[in-house]
């Protein structure tokens, strides 16, 4: 019994220069398209609905908002900021949240290289084109962020999170 799928697979000719040195990764890399934020993880984790046009389908897919970092919701429990990072984490998620509403959850995101973990990282665009990553920033919700190690979070900013989000 064959493949219930045999009508779709492409004839074996196309694979024939592909090797796994030579055959690249799928990648949303350099891609700009509208989603919907489906749900609000923190203020730089997301999770969205994406539109595939080859499939015509819509799957969810979590993001990280490239160039930005915001508290963490669980910081360590040796963090001796800890409930201070709380609270400015629960202060960035409503701010993201509150920003994504005004533009009814359906943003432009401009994709990265995934990161470490997997996730797609991206910058949003509201509808006026506004870069929501940066708006995070400039509101004192998070701060700059491009790998590598992370500091404890008030560390790197405290003035500024101290005053907006305390």
């Amino acid at each position: 019994m064959g493949c219930i799928c045999e009508k779709s697979q492409p004839n074996d000719s196309v694979y024939e220069e592909s090797t796994n040195e030579n055959t690249p990764y799928y990648t949303y890399e350099h891609m700009k398209k509208p989603v919907k934020v489906l749900h609000v993880i923190d203020g730089d984790t997301l999770d969205i609905a994406l539109y595939h046009e080859d499939i015509r389908r819509v799957y969810k897919h979590r993001v990280r908002l490239y160039g930005i970092d915001t508290p963490e919701k669980k910081p360590l429990k040796t963090n001796v900021n800890r409930d201070a990072e709380i609270a400015a984490a629960m202060k960035a998620s409503e701010a993201m949240t509150k920003k994504l509403m005004e533009n009814n959850n359906i943003v432009v995101a401009l994709f990265y290289k995934p990161d470490k973990y997997g996730r797609l990282l991206c910058t949003l665009y509201d509808k006026q084109g506004n870069d929501i990553n940066k708006w995070m920033i400039a509101e004192g919700h998070a701060v700059e962020y491009f790998g590598k190690t992370k500091k404890d979070f008030l560390e790197k900013s405290p003035q500024k999170t101290m005053e907006n989000n305390i």
